[in-house]
């Protein structure tokens, strides 16, 4: 587990999704989870297609309670849009719905772009995703194009 911020993040699984009809490379999703002060906090998913840095990467992140005794009606869902701009990665709200990921019974509710701008976890969303680009090795090396 990879610490930041008062965050611990835990890289989980990861699957090939098939590949791109344009170049025949693996399109990849990746997940893990993250905790604050050793409670279960959000669980994220990422996908992007390797040598497409300029598509970038799509991700959700599901936060609220997680653990022992919780349900989705507990969390909800920020779908993110993800670009590399000149040296840093930048991210966009965007429909939660419209990510792939569609196991919103245990994720929580989608929110929509306009409900993810309002709402109060936005702060700490934007914080995950700021933490995750260096605490996941898999992410990072995507979007800095390491290895993809």
């Amino acid at each position: 587990m990879q610490q930041a911020e008062g965050l611990t993040f835990e890289p989980d699984g990861s699957s090939e999704q098939g590949n791109c009809p344009d170049c025949g490379n693996t399109t990849m999703t990746v997940w893990g989870y993250v905790h604050r002060a050793g409670a279960a906090h959000a669980a994220y998913y990422a996908r992007w297609t390797k040598g497409h840095l300029e598509r970038g990467m799509q991700l959700l992140v599901s936060v609220g309670s997680w653990g022992e005794g919780t349900t989705g009606k507990m969390r909800c869902c920020f779908g993110v849009e993800c670009r590399m701009m000149s040296d840093s990665p930048g991210f966009m709200l965007v429909d939660a719905d419209s990510m792939p990921w569609l196991n919103y019974d245990m994720l929580g509710k989608p929110l929509s772009r306009t409900q993810a701008l309002d709402h109060p976890s936005k702060v700490d969303v934007f914080a995950i995703l700021d933490a995750l680009v260096e605490k996941d090795e898999r992410i990072n090396c995507f979007l800095f194009s390491r290895t993809d």
